[in-house]
């Protein structure tokens, strides 16, 4: 009877570690093509990770907060935003059941949540989201660190979107001044906080400033991350401060790099690509070539 049980839990262990090496082999393939911005292929990984992560003889719930953390994300990337909603809050309770609400880990799952509920317009809880992951993170981390600097640009974008510009201005300058303290001027953490900083001046009129930074911005992303989400994303700031200058032609030519870019890596219909397509048409229009 004995070697039966041992049997029995032999079979049981061997089927449980193959399940789990199974569904993080499938989770960090996932989590390269997200990296690599294919959201598409991510999309599939995940999935099979997820489905195959709750067939185990244990569920690891560390694990399948972090699988469901990078599956919000990756349908926010994909502009899916009920299931990135669904999976962002599975994953907030899994993190607070498995580290505690004091934890980085759960620090970073309120900031992404944040951000989503500032895509969907739900700005109070986007607000309420931003606040409680900078306070978890300064309380780890103090100030000087990338993370603070996230929380601060994501309270930036969110202030912007509630139009209380000097607030996203603040946060704005905090994240910048944060980041060139703990960061090479080169870095992708300065050139994004040079972004959001000049984004917050453009939305508040002050042309001079958010030239300025999304120009520093612009630059380095250029020479150092050219094919990237916010390489597009400065070029189309930089591109709608040119049309408003009346420099359609320089504008026309930042919002078509824009636009190369995004179409690169969004080989399907997503909002951003949409965007850009609008302006690019705006600027034709009011430089006198809507015909074309």
């Amino acid at each position: 009877i004995s070697n039966i049980v041992l049997s029995l839990i032999t079979a049981f262990c061997l089927s449980s570690c193959s399940d789990m090496t199974d569904w993080m082999e499938y989770s960090d393939s996932g989590t390269e093509k997200y990296n690599q911005e294919k959201y598409l292929e991510a999309e599939k990984l995940y999935d099979i990770a997820y489905e195959n992560i709750h067939f185990g003889l244990f569920l690891d719930k560390e694990g399948l907060a972090a699988l469901t953390t990078n599956m919000a994300a990756n349908y926010r990337a994909l502009a899916k935003y009920e299931k990135a909603e669904k999976f962002y809050l599975e994953a907030l309770e899994l993190w607070g059941d498995t580290v505690g609400k004091e934890h980085e880990n759960y620090a970073t799952i309120a900031n992404n949540i944040s951000l989503f509920y500032e895509q969907s317009g739900q700005l109070d809880k986007a607000l309420e989201m931003a606040n409680e992951s900078l306070r978890i993170r300064k309380s780890i981390y103090g100030e000087v660190s990338e993370d603070v600097v996230i929380s601060h640009r994501s309270l930036s974008l969110i202030y912007i979107e509630k139009n209380d510009l000097l607030n996203a201005i603040k946060h704005g300058k905090k994240a910048l001044s944060l980041a060139q303290k703990g960061f090479n001027n080169k870095s992708e953490i300065v050139a994004s906080s040079e972004l959001s900083l000049g984004r917050a001046y453009r939305y508040n009129g002050d042309i001079s400033n958010a030239t300025k930074h999304i120009s520093k911005a612009a630059s380095v992303y250029e020479m150092h991350f050219p094919n990237i989400t916010r390489s597009g994303s400065t070029l189309n700031e930089l591109a709608l401060i040119q049309k408003n200058n009346e420099d359609y032609k320089n504008a026309n030519e930042n919002f078509n790099k824009a636009l190369n870019i995004y179409s690169k890596i969004y080989s399907y219909p997503h909002p951003y690509v949409a965007i850009v397509y609008e302006n690019l048409a705006n600027n034709y229009w009011d430089w006198g070539k809507g015909s074309d």
